[in-house]
């Protein structure tokens, strides 16, 4: 307020000086001789006006959300009672870290397997090595010895799929396991507590992995507006948390089926969020680059306009500086910049930053 008061005041005194009011061409009272000096220089700036062509640009509603490439869910291996959890909901994790520990009767059973596996391994060879001797001694045949290196081979298999067992799902024959974090990420969702009974055929995960280095942002489109977006356009996305930020993607891929509740089809855009700045679950305003029409139109920031009364007006700079008000006619509203079809022309030049302040230091005179 008290930046307000100085500017405003500021202005206030290059206008007390100006030499009595005049009608412009619009019929708006302007100060006569004002002119942007070095003073106000100093407190605003200027935007050239542009000319282009008018573009069909789409303004979505969209949602922040995992990378679903990136997701990793983990369930429970077995039945049994959750001994130890390691981490919380946002812990960050390495691939391999212990999220859990599992107290589980069929892990006992599994470390029985694997004993009598590595016993009938010693049989089976005590086994061959005898039939392989009455082989040479007269006493046993060829078939003999070929079904004693069967038996042995089979032996050997069995040994072999318990110790994948148990690397695969981190026993260690104690009646215990270890669920691990088969991904580096963010722990995003977890639905384990100790003392907690779990069961293999749950469809609930206990945790849900992530990576938040690349995030989706999923638009809805409007039946209407379908094909006006396609894959590969230029997308840019503002969220409430940082307003003055944008970020920019494209759009990668489009969702055949409409939500039948909504009537909205999904355009889905990939973001880059190395800072980790999007979070999922963020309300996300998209802006879609649409189809340039063959009119052409001034443009130029829509920070420049002022609205008041119904009427949106612009701070022009004109000849040597001087300063007038304008209205002009809107033809086209976007986030940050607007077409406008009548009121100005390309080149012109219009107050930006402080905008307000200047008009309505000149509309109080």
């Amino acid at each position: 307020m008290k930046l307000y008061n100085i500017i405003l005041s500021a202005i206030c005194v290059l206008i007390t000086c100006a030499c009595g009011n005049r009608k412009g061409d619009d019929g708006i009272e302007i100060p006569k001789n004002v002119y942007l000096n070095d003073s106000l220089k100093n407190i605003t700036t200027i935007d050239y006006v542009e000319e282009e062509n008018v573009s069909d640009d789409l303004l979505l509603n969209g949602s922040v959300t995992f990378d679903e490439s990136k997701v990793s869910r983990v369930f429970a291996a077995f039945d049994g009672v959750i001994t130890s959890l390691k981490v919380e909901t946002g812990s960050y994790v390495k691939k391999g870290q212990i999220l859990a520990v599992v107290k589980s009767s069929d892990v006992a059973n599994y470390g029985k397997e694997s004993v009598s596996a590595r016993q009938a391994v010693i049989v089976a060879k005590r086994n061959l090595q005898s039939v392989e001797d009455m082989y040479k001694s007269g006493m046993a045949s060829e078939k003999d010895v070929l079904e004693a290196r069967r038996e042995l081979n089979e032996a050997k298999a069995d040994v072999k799929k318990m110790g994948d067992i148990f690397s695969m799902y981190h026993l260690n024959g104690q009646s215990y396991y270890q669920i691990k974090s088969p991904v580096s990420g963010f722990v995003v969702e977890k639905h384990a507590n100790e003392s907690m009974q779990v069961k293999d055929e749950s469809e609930e995960p206990l945790f849900v992995i992530s990576g938040l280095s690349d995030v989706w942002v999923l638009a809805d489109v409007y039946e209407g507006d379908i094909s006006k977006v396609a894959k590969g356009v230029k997308a840019r996305v503002k969220v409430t948390a940082y307003p003055d930020r944008v970020f920019e993607g494209v759009v990668d891929n489009i969702y055949p089926v409409l939500d039948e509740e909504s009537k909205t089809m999904k355009a889905r855009i990939k973001l880059n969020n190395n800072d980790m700045s999007l979070k999922p679950g963020m309300f996300a305003s998209v802006y879609i680059k649409g189809r340039s029409s063959d009119l052409v139109m001034p443009k130029i920031n829509t920070n420049d306009i002022i609205f008041e009364d119904g009427k949106n007006y612009v701070v022009v700079v004109g000849k040597n500086g001087k300063l007038l008000l304008r209205e002009i006619t809107i033809y086209k509203n976007g986030d940050d910049f607007t077409y406008v079809s009548n009121g100005l022309k390309k080149g012109e030049r219009v107050i930006n930053h402080n905008s307000l302040l200047v008009y309505n230091a000149l509309n109080d005179d």
